[in-house]
Order: structure tokens, then C-alpha cells, then sequence
């Protein structure tokens, strides 16, 4: 397997994770402002929490 990546194929990767990641942060800002202001959780227990959230069916 030593075929290299054409850099359409790279760019292309690249695209779907940044839509996947603006995807991740916009889920993880508003799940801090549900956390914080709407359930009356500690914004110290909330930053030092583990991230758990639906996967998107990705690994991580």
C-alpha cells in the first residue's frame, strides 16, 4: 500500500471534517449554554466534564 493521496482527494477530506467539526462545536456551545444557564449546572463542572454527547457515527 504505498499509493500516495492526490491532493483533490486530500481537499476534499479536509472539507467534510471542517463541516463535521463546525457540526461538533456548534452541538458542544449550545450544550454549554443548556448546561449553564437553562439546568443551573456549575460552569466548573461543566468545563472539566468529559465530552458526552451523541457520536456522529465517526471514531474518534
Amino acid at each position: 500500500m504505498d499509493q500516495k493521496l492526490s491532493a483533490g482527494y486530500k481537499f476534499r477530506f479536509a472539507l467534510a471534517e471542517l463541516g463535521f467539526t463546525t457540526l461538533r462545536a456548534a452541538m458542544d456551545f449550545f450544550l454549554l449554554f443548556y448546561y449553564t444557564d437553562v439546568a443551573g449546572i456549575s460552569p466548573a463542572l461543566v468545563g472539566s466534564a468529559p465530552r458526552c454527547q451523541v457520536d456522529l457515527g465517526r471514531d474518534q
